[in-house]
């Protein structure tokens, strides 16, 4: 071919993927990752938000299914939640192989930047490794099309940790030794043998007698909040300090007492991609109603409301959610009641039930205790917790071998006596 035939053909084929990028179809593309890249140290379990962006469209998403892939001798999957979209299913049977399977439906719809899941993952090696999401499904809300021909995913990177804030010796706890080691490097001694980077717990860019004083007030038991003491600090690969959009999930909600909710502090990156947020520190405004650990996870104790905070470290930044916690006080048949199955079979319709408190709102994340009381027969998953929407549905309920009557019943704790429903079958 000569060579001006060549140079034709070559600016024909940039005159097309040009017109690609300007069509209709580019614009309106789907960006999907798992959030940003991500890192931390051998045995310290981080969360990876599933991210979907719909920006570029005016369509909603209505159900999604897609595939999660890493190296499974550097990472293992330890579990995970939902994110942003609503509730989701998880299929870990190749978690071993480094594959995760995730699916899910919203009734509403759901449009813009958001997490599908948040997934906890623990490092086992110091090795490095890339999330790779491959998208089976994406129907959009209104039209029922399948979007995945739009979708255009985005491989993230792992990699370890450089240490931690605060413990340049890196045995694993803050202690007066990292606070000498912090001083003899402010001023001018050889400490080298030491991570001294690590000791920079005020975030200026260098170690000085300030985080000397900072990591020994530490050690001795002084609240010094609002440095980054023993958060982790971010591997090579990591997002820059620079974030904005700071907030929590899940956002304001209402639990009953004893529910244990986890709270994951999440931001956006330069990029516009969502990270989550390690080196923060939580607060709770009214210790009565619910406590917190330094990892974010609340447990409701009293009715009440207070709001829980994420402060990040070394910077002014917080992200807020209001948490009210209920008390169950009743508890009524939503569907199930007065059916009829052959013996030994299991009933048509799944026995489910709704949870109120004294003003009759509903309360999530109460246990519900189902029992089989008479009749002979079996019940599955009868230890359910309330959903949103104050309701506890059990796996299935078999009847027993012999004709005649049945009865479940469903108790809830409330602050007096116990409140249960009966459900009939025969």
């Amino acid at each position: 071919m000569r060579a001006s035939h060549v140079i034709r053909a070559s600016a024909v084929a940039a005159l097309a993927l040009a017109q690609f990028y300007a069509s209709p179809a580019a614009a309106q593309s789907i960006p999907v990752s798992a959030g940003s890249n991500a890192s931390s140290l051998v045995g310290v379990d981080f969360l990876l938000p599933i991210e979907i962006d719909m920006s570029q469209r005016t369509d909603t998403l209505q159900s999604f299914a897609l595939t999660l892939r890493w190296n499974a001798s550097v990472l293992e999957l330890v579990g995970g939640g939902p994110g942003k979209f609503g509730p989701v299913d998880a299929n870990e049977d190749l978690a071993a192989q480094g594959e995760l399977k995730v699916t899910g439906t919203n009734t509403t719809s759901i449009g813009g930047l958001f997490s599908v899941a948040v997934v906890r993952m623990r490092p086992l090696l110091a090795d490095t490794t890339t999330f790779v999401i491959s998208v089976e499904e994406l129907i959009a809300k209104t039209s029922l099309d399948d979007l995945t021909s739009y979708v255009a995913p985005t491989e993230r990177s792992y990699c370890p940790a450089l240490g931690r804030w605060g413990d340049p010796d890196g045995n694993g706890v803050i202690n007066t030794r990292d606070a000498l080691i912090a001083l003899s490097a402010a001023v001018g001694l050889d400490v080298s043998q030491f991570n001294v980077a690590m000791a920079d717990v005020d975030g200026d860019g260098s170690t000085q007698a300030v985080d000397a004083l900072i990591i020994l007030s530490r050690a001795l038991g002084i609240d010094v909040g609002g440095f980054r003491l023993f958060s982790i600090a971010p591997g090579s690969c990591a997002p820059s300090t620079a974030l904005g959009s700071f907030f929590l999930v899940p956002g304001d909600t209402a639990v009953g007492i004893g529910s244990r909710i986890e709270y994951t502090a999440l931001a956006t990156d330069s990029s516009g991609a969502t990270v989550v947020v390690a080196d923060v520190f939580w607060r709770v405004s009214n210790p009565r109603v619910a406590a917190v650990t330094p990892d974010g996870l609340v447990q409701a104790l009293d009715t009440g409301s207070t709001v829980v905070t994420a402060f990040r470290s070394g910077t002014t930044d917080s992200a807020q959610a209001v948490l009210t916690v209920l008390q169950p006080t009743a508890v009524a048949v939503v569907v199930g009641d007065g059916q009829t199955a052959e013996v030994g079979t299991a009933v048509a319709v799944i026995p489910s039930v709704l949870v109120t408190d004294a003003q009759g709102n509903s309360v999530p994340g109460a246990l519900v205790m189902f029992a089989v009381a008479s009749g002979g027969g079996t019940v599955e998953g009868a230890a359910p917790t309330t959903d949103a929407d104050g309701i506890a549905t059990i796996g299935s309920w078999t009847l027993g071998t012999k004709a005649g009557s049945n009865t479940l019943t469903a108790t809830v704790r409330t602050a007096a006596a116990p409140a249960t429903v009966t459900f009939n079958a025969t």
